[in-house]
């Protein structure tokens, strides 16, 4: 985001000299609209490109989280059965000790 800030800088700045050097401050030439425009077409092509981006970074957030809460459950899952394994061992062993 901050490169486009510096484009539009550098594009606003470049329309002023253009401007600028045609003797009356109210001067206005094709080359300063093909610069205008040149320099918004540029900025909007970034934009796009941000925001394609940045959905794409959203869509992947959203498949990381769903495969994140899947793998808690599989994790808790897997951590009762692993105390219930326990129990039956703890279980079977004092029975053994026992007799």
């Amino acid at each position: 985001m901050a490169g486009l800030a510096c484009r539009g800088a550098r594009g606003a700045k470049s329309a002023a000299a253009a401007s600028s050097s045609g003797g009356s401050g109210d001067s206005y030439n094709g080359d300063d609209a093909w610069r205008y425009l040149h320099w918004w077409k540029g900025t909007r092509d970034l934009y796009s490109e941000a925001t394609r981006e940045i959905v794409r970074l959203q869509l992947c957030l959203e498949v990381t989280q769903a495969a994140l809460t899947a793998a808690e459950g599989e994790a808790s899952t897997a951590r009762a059965m692993l105390s219930a394994a326990d129990g039956r061992v703890a279980g079977t062993v004092l029975l053994f000790e026992h007799n």
